[in-house]
């Protein structure tokens, strides 16, 4: 087939850089990971706690949401055990458990 119609018919799609050969992507995508993990920290340990006693909360219960802030951190190791044991490998080794915490997350901001 020749002429305008084959010629239109096939254009090349443009070709998205890979993270493994753009030095500046990569770069660029840790800092876009940093700032998506900055922002829940953010709010939830300084935000939050500060409008609570803005508002009246006493110490007790802004230390209480202070101290399941910090539950996932301070499970990390138990967290990690378990992650490492238990696997649906037809998703990889670690890719529904990344799936779950950012749901879980996304729930938590929604709420």
């Amino acid at each position: 087939m020749t002429g305008p119609a084959a010629s239109a018919a096939v254009e090349p799609r443009p070709v998205l850089p890979a993270l493994a050969d753009n030095r500046r992507l990569r770069l660029f995508a840790v800092f876009v990971l940093y700032v998506a993990q900055g922002i829940p920290f953010g709010l939830f340990w300084y935000a939050i706690p500060a409008w609570m006693a803005a508002n009246g909360a006493d110490a007790r219960d802004v230390g209480y949401v202070l101290g399941l802030t910090a539950l996932p951190w301070s499970l990390k190791f138990v967290n990690g055990f378990v992650m490492d044991r238990y696997t649906f490998l037809p998703m990889g080794r670690r890719r529904v458990w990344l799936i779950g915490a950012q749901l879980v997350m996304i729930a938590c901001l929604i709420g």
